[in-house]
């Protein structure tokens, strides 16, 4: 299937979007509906880097030494006390890349043919 659009004419419509230029508008013009229009947004604008969590790693660190036993959840009230404003999806991913993850413990080992 042959592309109506070339990716030029795509990302200038995004990018008179940007300079304030109304959806509507833009998609009467083009022919497009306004759902086309936001997929090419999404496919062809640089999306943000990640937030820069120096500040929050560290201090999840500092607050894993001092709390060993215990696990990301009661991490993240600690961190939500100190007001950080984080996602506890966010707070679980960072335990996990700094390899704060507390050992699970192991079960009891029943033997069997024992104590009759």
């Amino acid at each position: 299937m042959k592309k109506r659009y070339s990716e030029e004419q795509i990302i200038t419509a995004i990018k008179e979007h940007e300079a304030g230029a109304k959806v509507d508008d833009i998609c009467r013009r083009l022919g497009i509906s306004s759902g086309t229009f936001y997929n090419w947004r999404s496919t062809y604008v640089y999306r943000a880097s990640p937030p820069n969590d120096a500040m929050l790693r560290e201090r999840l660190k500092k607050l894993a030494a001092r709390h060993s036993s215990y696990g990301y959840l009661f991490l993240h009230a600690l961190l939500k006390k100190d007001k950080f404003a984080v996602n506890r999806k966010r707070t679980y991913l960072i335990y996990g890349e700094e390899g704060l993850q507390v050992p699970r413990r192991q079960g009891y080992l029943s033997r069997v043919g024992v104590g009759n």
